[in-house]
């Protein structure tokens, strides 16, 4: 959905809502499920399917993919504080919860790099909450979307948005860097313009700012 494939994604989409209930290499089909749907605004469905996950992966004593969805809950209530205009302190506390859930999990089993996820999660939430950065109208971010070489409202380009997608996922600038295939230091750079456009206080905040608004999967 994100590259701009909307025939790839409609026939993927369609296969895995088959498959809801299964699991497979310990990753639940439901929680990919609550993720689409989450990124097409259907709230309700996106919260059923991770429900429908967590009683999997209890059933079957999966806590590691329990944790993903525990963490994916809580990316879900903030991007959709941000796209229905649903004050991010009504939320606040249900989604501390769930990251505090969920990071508990991934530090029994020493998987640091998603513990690192959370923490930059809930930091990022409170220094939004302080600083107060401005909204992204979801009806622009989907318009500008549609078109391989837009520019947002806030002048983030697609590579920049490349990088915060990667940064979401918990990567390293040197991880983005092999990724995208440039240098560290332009990864750096790439970070600082998001920070300015963004009207962010750093890499936490503008994560957080991303994922409430619709910006990363």
């Amino acid at each position: 959905m994100h590259i701009g494939s909307p025939e790839q994604a409609t026939t993927y989409i369609e296969r895995i809502n088959k498959l809801g209930g299964f699991m497979y290499y310990g990753v639940a089909v439901d929680r990919i499920r609550g993720e689409v749907a989450a990124l097409d605004g259907h709230w309700d469905e996106a919260e059923r399917a991770f429900e429908d996950g967590l009683k999997l992966c209890r059933r079957v004593g999966n806590q590691p993919e329990e944790a993903a969805l525990l963490y994916e809950q809580a990316r879900t209530a903030l991007m959709r504080t941000g796209q229905q205009h649903i004050s991010p302190r009504e939320s606040l506390e249900n989604i501390h919860q769930l990251c505090q859930a969920a990071r508990e999990i991934f530090m029994h089993y020493d998987m640091h790099r998603a513990v690192s996820m959370v923490d930059m999660l809930q930091e990022g939430m409170r220094q939004l909450d302080t600083h107060n950065a401005p909204t992204l109208p979801r009806k622009f971010v989907e318009e500008h979307l549609a078109h391989a070489g837009y520019i947002l409202n806030l002048h983030l380009t697609r590579r920049e948005l490349d990088v915060l997608r990667l940064v979401a996922e918990g990567h390293t600038d040197r991880e983005v860097a092999d990724a995208l295939v440039i240098s560290p230091r332009t990864v750096n750079r790439h970070l600082s313009n998001i920070f300015v456009k963004l009207d962010v206080p750093g890499r936490a905040a503008a994560v957080a700012y991303a994922i409430r608004q619709g910006l990363v999967g």
